[in-house]
């Protein structure tokens, strides 16, 4: 008689090295799919950017921040990167990130100069961006918009206007020094 207990194993290792195989390679492929896909989430920071602003700066009421507020009309010292919980060094020199804050009267005249903060070379792609609704891969995304305030001078209430234009650049994924 022949011992049949070993005869098996021959043919389990085959089989066991090709599941082995299988496995690396579904492993490999999906690692391969996850790191190899840039993701786009421009559009996404610059509206994120843009709501955190506005949740910043303007009250549930219809008026500025009590800060900005002191900042336009009384000439205190206002500080965005503090008072909307902004990191500066996000919005230094090269940075992905850009955001510009103006601020008008009811007669239309800016209040104060704008508040930057960012690659400021974004401000003349958004432009273009904007009015001509381009779309390219390396053009930053840009989010503007407009929202009425009521302020008070002189004993009367008054409408102004605080517009607010972001801009990112950041792609996600793993870069391809092809790509830059």
């Amino acid at each position: 008689m022949l011992n049949k207990r070993g005869e098996g194993s021959k043919y389990l290792s085959v089989w066991w090295f090709l599941v082995l195989i299988f496995i690396g390679v579904a492993v490999f492929a999906g690692a391969w799919m996850y790191f190899g896909v840039g993701v786009n989430v421009k559009s996404l920071e610059s509206f994120a950017l843009k709501e955190n602003l506005v949740d910043c700066l303007l009250n549930d009421d219809g008026f500025l921040n009590l800060n900005l507020s002191l900042y336009v009309f009384d000439n205190k010292e206002f500080n965005i990167f503090n008072e909307c919980d902004l990191s500066e060094s996000m919005f230094s020199l090269g940075s992905p990130f850009y955001f510009e804050v103006g601020i008008y009267g009811e007669d239309g005249k800016e209040l104060k100069p704008a508040l930057k903060g960012g690659d400021y070379s974004y401000a003349s792609d958004c432009v273009v961006s904007l009015s001509e609704k381009i779309t390219a891969r390396h053009y930053p995304v840009c989010a503007d918009s407009s929202y009425n305030f009521l302020y008070t001078k002189d004993g009367g209430v008054f409408v102004g206007k605080i517009t607010i234009l972001t801009a990112s650049d950041q792609d996600g994924g793993v870069k391809d020094d092809s790509e830059e």
